[in-house]
């Protein structure tokens, strides 16, 4: 399994015949709606995170049980690398078998999502509903109760 994953990295859609769970987005895209538009008619739940970040490490048993709570819904989970070094995004990533999908923020992308959700510090969480606007720029970790109440008054417009 370790070799499917690391193939998986390395070329897209390889892993999607083993698994529909882990999705590595290799797409360069040059601004964030087009990354977030593939997902219109989803409510997305975000988690800009990096690999040298603890608490963000530490949400992560959190978020996978979100995902267990909400799985077959109309929840994408998006994992976006930010101010991170590419080989150890993959690494973590790697070790993390992390549900849901992931895409490696490049420079360009950090300034963004910086200016455009407020980021001062991660991990930092954000929701789109599913009419690809920004619901929540600052949302709540999934740690929080909250959260799952947060998703699902999303989930019902």
């Amino acid at each position: 399994m370790k070799y499917l994953l690391f193939l998986s990295l390395l070329l897209p859609g390889a892993l999607a015949a083993q698994s529909e769970e882990i999705h590595v987005i290799e797409e360069k895209y040059e601004h964030l709606d087009s990354l977030f538009s593939q997902f219109r008619g989803k409510v997305i739940y975000i988690d800009f995170w990096a690999s040298w970040c603890r608490p963000c490490l530490e949400e992560m048993p959190y978020s996978r049980k979100l995902q267990e709570q909400f799985k077959g819904e109309d929840l994408v989970f998006l994992y976006l690398a930010y101010r991170d070094r590419e080989a150890a995004w993959r690494s973590k990533m790697e070790a993390l078998k992390m549900p849901g999908y992931h895409y490696f923020l490049d420079a360009r992308l950090t300034a963004e999502a910086k200016r455009e959700f407020g980021i001062a510090a991660i991990p930092h969480f954000a929701m789109i509903g599913k009419n690809g606007k920004v619901a929540y720029v600052q949302a709540l970790s999934p740690s929080f109760d909250e959260t799952a109440s947060d998703l699902r008054k999303l989930l019902e417009e």
